[in-house]
């Protein structure tokens, strides 16, 4: 969540506040494209044996890396969503403002923030033995599934397991 603008003290020493302007769709393009930088180079960065401590955490690291994504030199292709921008797998959607008095609107929000990072209720064998992730609502593409072999499926949840620090 960001503010939609700052206080300042003017001349007089009063508060006033100043409002920020919207993001544009390519203000929230690069803003993904600088965090998709930053995890994928911090990922890259893990892979270094000797940055590692345990021989669990050095095969999850070795199991981890063939799947990175890339980031691609051609512009990622434009959502049909204002304020939406995907890059290298990573998402933002930047086009949901909440009024400070919308209390319902803040829950929802903030309810949204704490979700779990998958709904279990929506995993799938497939008769070939893949496991298959409906989604909410079809994607732009109109994909309606994500399909990953078990292995596949097992590295991206690894992702979502913060690692412990000493």
């Amino acid at each position: 969540m960001l503010p939609d603008g700052v206080f300042a003290r003017g001349a007089d020493g009063a508060l006033a506040f100043h409002a920020l302007p919207a993001p544009t769709d390519a203000d929230v393009e690069a803003l993904v494209t600088r965090v998709a930088r930053s995890v994928l180079r911090a990922l890259d960065d893990t892979a270094d044996d000797t940055q590692l401590d345990g021989t669990l955490t050095a095969d999850l690291g070795a199991a981890l890396q063939p799947s990175l994504p890339r980031l691609s030199a051609d512009p990622a292709p434009r959502l049909p969503r204002p304020r939406t921008a995907v890059v290298a797998g990573f998402s933002l959607h930047a086009d949901t403002a909440v009024r400070a008095d919308d209390r319902p609107g803040l829950e929802r929000l903030l309810r949204y923030g704490q979700r779990p990072a998958f709904a279990h209720t929506r995993l799938e064998l497939t008769a070939a033995g893949n496991i298959a992730y409906r989604l909410r609502r079809p994607w732009h593409t109109g994909q309606t599934h994500v399909t990953l072999p078990p292995t596949a499926f097992l590295r991206r949840l690894a992702w979502l397991i913060p690692t412990t620090s000493s």
